[in-house]
């Protein structure tokens, strides 16, 4: 296709054209090209959009560097600012076309940060971090992003952070800065955060007017040390402050060590209010248990423990009670603990009045029913008289010394409460037993000893009353071998459980050589064992058999001997034909056997026994029934 070509020159006041005809022209390349704008230092792709450059292109990125020959490049601009692009393109007929557009490359960020050394940046302590990253001229910083190389991995958000180290030593810290165009970049420092040492303390009791004692227990090579206690300071290890008022307060403690970092510890403290002690004594009677009870009114500072002093002996716990052995003024001295540790302590003197002693005889205390008991006061010092019969019907009396009958069978008390002018009082208390009597007395020993008054050979028995109830009196009979029986009465009042020695009046002379033995029996029509109530002696070197009782026998037989030495004893018993239908051995003592041999085996008829000691032998005839 031909075109035509017009050329007009113009200057001032004249014009000339010229015009010639192009006979052919050829068709040139499309060049087109698109990218985005970026950051400094980041690779910007170029996507190539022409058609019909089919030579080639050359892409020159405005920035002074060299042009390139790829079809879409990709180039980073070192420096911040809008760059003119320019894309040609060429095809085989030799026509070139190009396209140019700008490019804005923005600015990255520089990160930049700084801490404080120590004691500045310890452990435990907020660390600050000064953010010192420069401002950007084309664009803004609009996110920080801290990564603070601790072990939990701990990060922040913030601009100018302050973060805790629990420990002390090196750490990575990174930020990253990033614009508001996406332009970002990283910076990584190590810190050194020095290690704080650990303040503590500990305190006695903080009471008013009382001084409290701080003990520094922290750890961490202490330098030096800063205290507030309440309007004070001090610098020394351990101080000690006297609190002048009551309420609430505070006590801090500032420890540096070496390196200058530091630790705090604070603890508030309540001085209490003093109690307005005081304290009640009951019963102050001597040779009693004096009971002393706190009166002080509650409070907050609530009581813990009680000690108390009296006269000189220390007692705790409360109510406490402590038993003065004589009358008089006596110091007592009550000292409380409380919650908060203080300690208060309230002295009195008390008066300590004599006590009464309640006393007295029932008679009798024991017996059959209706026992009519005679109560004998023996009460001392006393001013008043209180009795209580604990009957199955309790009964009570104010008279001195009362007569009370008691009906019923039963195990029951009779109660005295003695009581003087000052209130004090003492109590008495007797069983009384309402029973069926058992009578059963037991000669327990019998022998002859010398007489100095006389030269004879006096009788003493000992008896043992295994009765229930008391024996007044009781009979003994002496048996003189076999020619005379001498009784005699002997007075007893013996009680229960209780044994005596009594002599008899009779005394034998020591030449008297027609006795073989003596036999003393304790003659009780009521015994219910009289089996034990026989003791006998030998008065020669021949032993003494008795004849074996009772007889005829119904099937038991006793058999009682006397032997001079101990030694064995042989019992037979023979049948009428001479065999032997019973043999028993036994070892006996000096003095009264006794055995009971149940027969019941034998038929009846007529027996033989025969009994022999180390120095005699004795056959004996019985019948069985």
């Amino acid at each position: 296709t031909s075109q035509e070509l017009r050329l007009k020159a113009i200057i001032p006041g004249c014009t000339n054209e010229m015009t010639k005809i192009i006979g052919t022209v050829l068709t040139g390349p499309l060049v087109d090209f698109s990218m985005n704008d970026d950051c400094s230092g980041v690779a910007v792709n170029f996507t190539n959009s022409s058609s019909g450059a089919d030579a080639g292109y050359s892409w020159s990125f405005g920035d002074g560097s060299p042009t390139s020959g790829t079809a879409s490049p990709s180039h980073a601009y070192s420096n911040p600012g809008v760059f003119q692009v320019t894309l040609t393109g060429n095809n085989l007929a030799g026509c070139q076309n190009q396209t140019t557009k700008p490019i804005q490359i923005y600015s990255v960020p520089q990160p930049d940060f700084s801490v404080g050394l120590p004691p500045f940046s310890c452990s435990n302590t907020p660390t600050p971090f000064q953010n010192t990253t420069p401002p950007l001229t084309d664009s803004n910083i609009t996110h920080w992003a801290w990564a603070f190389g601790d072990p939990m991995g701990s990060t922040s958000g913030s601009q100018n952070p302050s973060f805790t180290y629990t420990s002390g030593g090196s750490f990575s810290v990174d930020l990253t800065a990033t614009s508001d165009f996406g332009c970002f970049k990283t910076v990584n420092k190590v810190i050194s955060i020095g290690a704080s040492p650990v303040a503590d303390f500990v305190l006695g009791p903080s009471c008013l007017n009382k001084p409290t004692s701080f003990t520094d227990v922290s750890s961490g090579g202490i330098q030096s040390r800063f205290w507030q206690i309440g309007p004070a300071t001090f610098t020394t290890t351990n101080p000690v402050y006297t609190f002048t008022s009551t309420g609430s307060f505070s006590a801090s403690l500032t420890v540096t060590a070496v390196g200058g970092c530091t630790g705090v510890k604070s603890v508030p403290i309540d001085v209490p209010v003093p109690p307005s002690q005081s304290f009640t004594t009951t019963n102050p009677c001597a040779g009693q248990a004096s009971v002393f009870t706190d009166a002080t009114p509650s409070m907050a500072d609530a009581i813990t423990g009680w000690n108390w002093n009296a006269d000189g002996n220390a007692i705790s716990g409360n109510p406490a009670q402590y038993e003065f052995p004589t009358s008089g003024t006596f110091n007592v001295k009550m000292t409380t603990t409380h919650a908060s540790g203080c300690v208060y302590t309230l002295s009195n003197n008390i008066s300590i009045h004599p006590s009464p002693i309640a006393d007295f005889v029932a008679s009798p205390d024991r017996g059959a029913a209706p026992l009519v008991v005679q109560f004998q006061n023996q009460s001392q010092q006393a001013t008043q008289y209180t009795w209580l019969f604990n009957d199955k019907v309790p009964s009570a009396s104010n008279v001195a010394s009362p007569i009370y009958t008691f009906t019923d069978l039963g195990d029951y008390s009779a109660q005295l409460t003695a009581t003087n002018s000052f209130g004090c009082a003492d109590v008495k208390s007797v069983p009384i037993l309402v029973l069926v009597p058992v009578v059963d007395l037991q000669l327990t020993d019998f022998y002859l000893d010398h007489d100095p008054a006389t030269g004879n050979l006096k009788a003493f028995v000992s008896i043992y009353n295994n009765s229930n109830v008391t024996i007044a009196t009781t009979e003994v009979a002496l048996f003189l071998s076999e020619k005379a029986v001498v009784n005699e009465l002997v007075t007893l009042n013996l009680k229960p459980g209780e044994s005596t020695l009594r002599s008899l009046s009779f005394s034998i002379s020591p030449t008297q050589t027609d006795m073989t033995f003596i036999c003393a029996n304790v003659l009780s029509p009521q015994d219910v064992s009289p089996d034990n109530n026989k003791r006998c002696i030998s008065m020669s070197d021949m032993d003494v058999v008795f004849n074996p009782y009772p007889n005829p026998s119904s099937g038991t037989l006793q058999i009682d001997w006397i032997a001079d030495v101990a030694g064995t004893t042989s019992i037979t018993v023979y049948n009428g034909t001479g065999q032997v239908q019973y043999a028993w051995d036994t070892a006996c003592q000096p003095g009264l056997n006794q055995s009971v041999h149940d027969l019941a085996f034998l038929a009846a008829g007529i027996y033989l026994v025969t009994v022999r000691t180390s120095v005699m032998t004795k056959t004996m005839r019985f019948v069985r029934q």
